[in-house]
Protein backbone atom coordinates (compact mmCIF):
# COMPACT_ATOMS: atom_id res chain seq x y z
CA UNK A 1 0.00 0.00 0.00
CA UNK A 2 1.31 3.40 -1.10
CA UNK A 3 2.49 5.08 1.74
CA UNK A 4 0.20 8.73 2.07
CA UNK A 5 1.24 12.25 2.56
CA UNK A 6 -0.65 14.73 4.92
CA UNK A 7 -0.90 18.35 4.11
CA UNK A 8 -1.60 19.89 7.82
CA UNK A 9 -1.72 23.51 8.81
CA UNK A 10 -1.70 24.84 11.85
CA UNK A 11 1.31 22.77 12.90
CA UNK A 12 3.75 24.50 15.14
CA UNK A 13 1.55 24.78 17.99
CA UNK A 14 -1.65 24.40 19.73
CA UNK A 15 -3.66 20.75 18.75
CA UNK A 16 -1.38 21.08 15.87
CA UNK A 17 1.25 20.94 17.41
CA UNK A 18 0.64 17.43 19.35
CA UNK A 19 -1.50 16.51 16.37
CA UNK A 20 2.06 16.41 14.11
CA UNK A 21 3.42 13.51 16.52
CA UNK A 22 0.67 11.47 16.29
CA UNK A 23 0.21 11.65 12.29
CA UNK A 24 4.30 10.38 12.28
CA UNK A 25 3.19 7.49 14.90
CA UNK A 26 0.66 6.22 12.15
CA UNK A 27 3.15 6.39 9.57
CA UNK A 28 2.17 9.52 7.18
CA UNK A 29 4.85 11.56 5.38
CA UNK A 30 4.02 14.77 6.58
CA UNK A 31 3.70 18.51 4.97
CA UNK A 32 3.99 20.85 7.64
CA UNK A 33 2.30 24.29 7.03
CA UNK A 34 2.68 27.08 9.73
CA UNK A 35 3.13 30.86 10.02
CA UNK A 36 6.46 30.77 12.72
CA UNK A 37 8.54 29.28 10.77
CA UNK A 38 11.52 28.70 13.96
CA UNK A 39 8.55 27.04 15.80
CA UNK A 40 7.58 25.07 12.46
CA UNK A 41 11.52 23.59 12.10
CA UNK A 42 11.94 22.83 15.82
CA UNK A 43 8.80 20.59 15.84
CA UNK A 44 9.76 19.44 12.29
CA UNK A 45 13.40 18.39 13.57
CA UNK A 46 11.89 16.67 16.98
CA UNK A 47 9.72 14.77 14.74
CA UNK A 48 12.49 12.87 12.26
CA UNK A 49 14.92 12.68 15.32
CA UNK A 50 12.01 10.23 17.31
CA UNK A 51 10.41 8.94 13.67
CA UNK A 52 13.42 8.67 11.09
CA UNK A 53 11.43 7.01 8.73
CA UNK A 54 8.71 9.99 8.21
CA UNK A 55 9.25 12.25 5.73
CA UNK A 56 8.52 16.03 6.36
CA UNK A 57 8.77 19.00 4.11
CA UNK A 58 8.04 22.05 5.95
CA UNK A 59 6.42 25.40 4.32
CA UNK A 60 6.55 28.25 6.71
CA UNK A 61 3.27 30.58 5.68
CA UNK A 62 0.76 33.43 6.91
CA UNK A 63 -2.63 31.53 5.91
CA UNK A 64 -4.42 35.19 6.27
CA UNK A 65 -1.62 37.06 3.94
CA UNK A 66 -3.23 36.42 0.03
CA UNK A 67 0.60 37.16 -0.88
CA UNK A 68 1.95 33.89 1.20
CA UNK A 69 -1.32 32.00 0.33
CA UNK A 70 -0.17 32.30 -3.67
CA UNK A 71 3.57 31.09 -2.44
CA UNK A 72 2.06 28.07 -1.19
CA UNK A 73 -0.40 27.20 -4.07
CA UNK A 74 2.44 27.07 -6.36
CA UNK A 75 4.36 25.16 -4.01
CA UNK A 76 1.84 22.93 -3.93
CA UNK A 77 1.67 21.85 -7.68
CA UNK A 78 5.46 20.50 -6.58
CA UNK A 79 3.68 17.88 -3.89
CA UNK A 80 1.89 15.21 -3.95
CA UNK A 81 -0.67 15.43 -1.43
CA UNK A 82 -3.11 12.82 -0.46
CA UNK A 83 -4.79 14.35 2.52
CA UNK A 84 -5.29 17.81 3.95
CA UNK A 85 -6.30 18.75 7.58
CA UNK A 86 -7.42 22.32 7.74
CA UNK A 87 -6.59 22.84 11.23
CA UNK A 88 -5.42 26.60 11.44
CA UNK A 89 -7.47 28.96 12.68
CA UNK A 90 -8.58 31.38 15.30
CA UNK A 91 -10.91 33.05 17.29
CA UNK A 92 -11.35 36.63 18.32
CA UNK A 93 -14.64 37.37 21.09
CA UNK A 94 -14.76 40.64 21.19
CA UNK A 95 -18.16 43.01 20.58
CA UNK A 96 -18.72 43.11 17.17
CA UNK A 97 -18.86 47.25 16.77
CA UNK A 98 -15.33 46.70 17.94
CA UNK A 99 -13.92 44.71 15.25
CA UNK A 100 -10.79 45.88 13.58
CA UNK A 101 -11.50 45.58 10.12
CA UNK A 102 -8.22 44.19 9.30
CA UNK A 103 -8.26 41.58 11.98
CA UNK A 104 -12.10 40.63 10.96
CA UNK A 105 -10.49 40.50 6.98
CA UNK A 106 -7.51 38.26 7.95
CA UNK A 107 -9.01 36.38 10.38
CA UNK A 108 -11.94 35.55 7.37
CA UNK A 109 -9.29 34.73 5.06
CA UNK A 110 -7.62 32.16 7.47
CA UNK A 111 -10.14 30.58 8.84
CA UNK A 112 -12.46 30.05 5.56
CA UNK A 113 -10.35 31.40 2.38
CA UNK A 114 -7.76 29.59 2.94
CA UNK A 115 -9.04 26.12 3.27
CA UNK A 116 -10.98 26.78 0.27
CA UNK A 117 -8.27 27.86 -1.90
CA UNK A 118 -5.72 25.33 -0.98
CA UNK A 119 -8.88 22.38 -1.49
CA UNK A 120 -9.37 24.07 -4.48
CA UNK A 121 -6.06 23.41 -6.12
CA UNK A 122 -5.44 19.93 -4.75
CA UNK A 123 -8.72 18.84 -6.20
CA UNK A 124 -7.77 18.61 -9.63
CA UNK A 125 -5.04 16.08 -9.09
CA UNK A 126 -7.36 14.19 -6.49
CA UNK A 127 -9.64 13.96 -9.37
CA UNK A 128 -7.28 12.09 -12.08
CA UNK A 129 -6.45 9.63 -9.51
CA UNK A 130 -10.04 9.01 -7.59
CA UNK A 131 -8.63 9.52 -4.22
CA UNK A 132 -8.26 11.85 -1.72
CA UNK A 133 -9.76 13.39 1.93
CA UNK A 134 -10.15 16.77 3.34
CA UNK A 135 -10.65 17.79 6.73
CA UNK A 136 -11.64 20.55 8.28
CA UNK A 137 -11.35 21.54 11.41
CA UNK A 138 -14.48 23.10 12.43
CA UNK A 139 -16.09 24.36 15.45
CA UNK A 140 -19.40 23.72 17.55
CA UNK A 141 -19.49 27.41 16.90
CA UNK A 142 -20.11 26.35 13.59
CA UNK A 143 -23.10 25.23 14.32
CA UNK A 144 -24.19 27.37 17.53
CA UNK A 145 -24.13 31.08 16.95
CA UNK A 146 -21.90 31.90 18.97
CA UNK A 147 -22.51 35.87 20.55
CA UNK A 148 -19.30 38.06 20.51
CA UNK A 149 -17.35 35.46 18.14
CA UNK A 150 -19.76 36.45 15.16
CA UNK A 151 -17.19 36.32 12.22
CA UNK A 152 -15.53 32.99 14.16
CA UNK A 153 -18.90 31.43 13.90
CA UNK A 154 -19.34 32.40 10.13
CA UNK A 155 -16.14 31.16 9.22
CA UNK A 156 -16.65 28.09 10.95
CA UNK A 157 -20.22 27.71 9.65
CA UNK A 158 -18.99 28.16 6.05
CA UNK A 159 -15.87 25.89 6.46
CA UNK A 160 -18.57 23.27 7.49
CA UNK A 161 -21.16 24.21 4.71
CA UNK A 162 -17.91 24.44 2.06
CA UNK A 163 -16.80 20.56 3.01
CA UNK A 164 -20.54 19.22 3.16
CA UNK A 165 -21.11 20.24 -0.11
CA UNK A 166 -18.15 19.20 -1.74
CA UNK A 167 -19.28 15.71 -0.15
CA UNK A 168 -22.58 15.92 -1.94
CA UNK A 169 -21.24 17.50 -5.19
CA UNK A 170 -18.65 14.66 -5.34
CA UNK A 171 -20.16 11.94 -3.80
CA UNK A 172 -20.37 9.65 -7.30
CA UNK A 173 -16.24 9.63 -6.39
CA UNK A 174 -13.97 8.04 -4.13
CA UNK A 175 -12.97 11.49 -2.71
CA UNK A 176 -14.49 12.21 1.72
CA UNK A 177 -14.84 15.46 3.10
CA UNK A 178 -15.30 15.70 6.62
CA UNK A 179 -15.79 17.99 9.04
CA UNK A 180 -14.51 17.99 12.84
CA UNK A 181 -16.30 20.43 15.38
CA UNK A 182 -15.00 20.56 18.95
CA UNK A 183 -16.19 22.24 21.91
CA UNK A 184 -14.07 23.89 24.05
CA UNK A 185 -10.81 22.56 23.94
CA UNK A 186 -8.66 22.38 27.35
CA UNK A 187 -5.30 21.57 27.09
CA UNK A 188 -3.64 23.05 24.28
CA UNK A 189 -6.58 24.97 22.41
CA UNK A 190 -7.23 28.84 22.57
CA UNK A 191 -10.00 27.75 25.52
CA UNK A 192 -6.89 27.66 27.69
CA UNK A 193 -6.57 31.42 26.87
CA UNK A 194 -10.32 31.89 27.93
CA UNK A 195 -9.85 30.24 31.27
CA UNK A 196 -7.34 32.77 32.55
CA UNK A 197 -9.80 35.50 32.02
CA UNK A 198 -13.53 34.00 32.60
CA UNK A 199 -12.68 30.18 34.07
CA UNK A 200 -13.46 27.34 32.62
CA UNK A 201 -16.52 27.17 30.06
CA UNK A 202 -20.26 26.39 31.30
CA UNK A 203 -20.80 22.44 32.19
CA UNK A 204 -23.69 22.31 30.17
CA UNK A 205 -21.76 23.50 27.30
CA UNK A 206 -19.63 20.13 27.09
CA UNK A 207 -16.06 20.28 25.89
CA UNK A 208 -12.85 18.91 25.06
CA UNK A 209 -9.72 17.63 25.50
CA UNK A 210 -6.94 17.41 23.01
CA UNK A 211 -6.04 14.16 22.66
CA UNK A 212 -9.86 13.48 22.15
CA UNK A 213 -9.58 16.11 19.17
CA UNK A 214 -6.58 13.63 18.06
CA UNK A 215 -8.41 10.87 18.40
CA UNK A 216 -11.50 11.81 16.80
CA UNK A 217 -9.25 13.40 13.56
CA UNK A 218 -7.72 9.29 13.75
CA UNK A 219 -11.38 8.04 12.94
CA UNK A 220 -11.82 10.25 10.14
CA UNK A 221 -8.38 9.26 9.10
CA UNK A 222 -8.60 5.37 9.09
CA UNK A 223 -11.99 4.85 8.57
CA UNK A 224 -12.95 3.37 5.11
CA UNK A 225 -16.14 5.07 5.16
CA UNK A 226 -15.86 8.26 7.87
CA UNK A 227 -18.93 9.98 8.97
CA UNK A 228 -19.49 13.42 7.55
CA UNK A 229 -19.45 15.37 10.66
CA UNK A 230 -17.98 14.46 14.03
CA UNK A 231 -18.70 16.11 17.23
CA UNK A 232 -15.82 16.01 19.72
CA UNK A 233 -17.48 16.61 22.75
CA UNK A 234 -17.89 15.81 26.45
CA UNK A 235 -21.22 15.47 26.48
CA UNK A 236 -23.78 14.93 23.37
CA UNK A 237 -24.99 18.18 21.81
CA UNK A 238 -26.74 17.28 18.63
CA UNK A 239 -29.85 17.48 20.48
CA UNK A 240 -28.97 21.13 21.11
CA UNK A 241 -27.96 21.84 17.66
CA UNK A 242 -31.12 20.32 15.97
CA UNK A 243 -33.08 22.49 18.08
CA UNK A 244 -31.16 25.74 17.12
CA UNK A 245 -31.84 24.90 13.38
CA UNK A 246 -35.52 23.74 13.44
CA UNK A 247 -36.45 26.27 15.96
CA UNK A 248 -34.00 29.44 15.41
CA UNK A 249 -35.80 31.38 17.96
CA UNK A 250 -35.64 29.03 20.75
CA UNK A 251 -32.04 28.41 19.37
CA UNK A 252 -31.24 32.28 19.94
CA UNK A 253 -32.60 31.91 23.49
CA UNK A 254 -30.38 29.35 24.61
CA UNK A 255 -27.74 30.41 23.24
CA UNK A 256 -28.57 33.94 25.61
CA UNK A 257 -28.39 31.66 28.44
CA UNK A 258 -25.74 29.11 27.76
CA UNK A 259 -23.18 31.24 26.49
CA UNK A 260 -23.71 35.23 26.20
CA UNK A 261 -22.50 36.27 29.92
CA UNK A 262 -19.57 33.61 29.31
CA UNK A 263 -18.20 35.10 26.31
CA UNK A 264 -19.24 38.69 27.11
CA UNK A 265 -16.50 38.31 30.16
CA UNK A 266 -14.07 37.05 27.36
CA UNK A 267 -14.93 39.79 24.57
CA UNK A 268 -14.89 42.57 27.13
CA UNK A 269 -11.21 41.58 28.73
CA UNK A 270 -9.99 41.82 24.68
CA UNK A 271 -11.36 45.34 24.12
CA UNK A 272 -10.17 46.13 27.45
CA UNK A 273 -6.49 45.00 26.32
CA UNK A 274 -6.45 46.82 22.96
CA UNK A 275 -7.60 49.98 24.83
CA UNK A 276 -4.47 49.91 26.95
Amino acid sequence: MKKQTILLTGASRGIGAQLVERLAHLGYDLVLVARNEEALSKRAESIKTKYPQVKITTLACDLSQRTSLDQLLVRLDTLEIDIVIHNAGVDAFQTFESSDLGDLERNLYLNLTAPILITRKLISKWLIKNEGLVISMSSLAGLFPTPFGSHYSASKSGLWAFTQALGIEYAHTNLKFVSIHPGFVNGDGMHEAHKQIAGSAPIFLGGTTTQDVIKTIEKALTSKKPDALYVANRFSIKPLLMITHLLPNLGRWLGSKLMKNYLSKIAHHSEDQHKK
